[in-house]
């Protein structure tokens, strides 16, 4: 059964994309009532952004917990490691003319007027959401979350990351891991990272529930998909604000029933 490309166009004409930075998660199996083909849902997103917007997505190497992944003595290859966070992703990351940041654990993929400036110097980083990240950039680009499919927000990492020095624990495991890069001109290089603390989640989605309570977030329907629209700084404010209020806490994993958790 073909899809409906008139419904996902209309339904991006009524959001605001245009020239801006755009982060997507993505589901393809949820959205492909809406498109014939994954490649004519991207050729969409990067026409709703336009010449002057960047549409961005994650292509991290791994699934579930990145302290776990980098236990497992990974090398990240900019040509030839895969993304895992789905079949967009991994299609955004092949065209011809994509950036990607180089890094062990959370790369991004990016098409557009910023794409080069988003991408650089990940490698760089000790730490994958520092100020120096991909997600630093696009929080000071007033870049916007777009949920396709899914209820998702990679963006939780940054908010914990900038409250940091307030956390009665660690945000990132003890353990500094070296890992080997291989640039996208073939160059081999280390880098050293961590991955998010493993014992430690919350209770994150109070904070969603509260940008929809106050209207923050724009949803729509393109036929039986769902669509989602989330400004990264007021996400990040919200987040901020039910930590300081009581309403965002911290367990260590033991101290929760593990079936009302999301992995981190």
């Amino acid at each position: 059964m073909s899809g409906r490309p008139d419904l996902f166009s209309e339904a991006l004409d009524r959001l605001p994309l245009r020239d801006r930075i755009i982060f997507v998660h993505s589901s393809w199996s949820k959205m492909a009532s809406v498109a014939e083909s994954p490649m004519q849902l991207l050729d969409a997103l990067c026409g709703a952004v336009g010449e002057g917007g960047t549409l961005v997505m994650p292509t991290y190497p791994m699934r579930g917990r990145s302290a776990v992944y980098l236990a497992s003595s990974p090398s990240f290859d900019w040509h030839r490691t895969p993304s895992q966070t789905g079949l967009l992703t991994e299609l955004l990351r092949r065209m011809p003319g994509t950036r990607r940041s180089l890094h062990a654990t959370h790369a991004v993929a990016a098409r557009g007027a910023r794409a080069t400036e988003l991408t650089e110097g990940h490698e760089l980083c000790p730490t994958p959401f520092d100020e120096n990240s991909p997600f630093q950039r696009m929080h000071a680009g007033e870049a916007l979350v777009l949920n396709l499919g899914v209820r998702l927000m990679t963006f939780r990492h940054l908010a914990d990351h900038l409250l940091q020095d307030s956390l009665e624990h660690d945000v990132y495991s003890k353990r500094h891991v070296r890992v080997l890069l291989v640039d996208e001109h073939g160059n081999e290089r280390w880098m050293e990272t961590r991955g998010h603390n493993p014992e430690i989640t919350c209770n994150r989605e109070i904070v969603l529930k509260r940008l929809r309570d106050e209207g923050a977030t724009i949803h729509v329907a393109a036929g039986i998909a769902e669509m989602e629209l989330i400004p990264v700084r007021a996400y990040i404010a919200r987040h901020h604000r039910c930590y300081r209020e009581g309403e965002l806490r911290f367990f260590r994993r033991k101290e929760v029933d593990p079936r009302s958790v999301n992995s981190p």
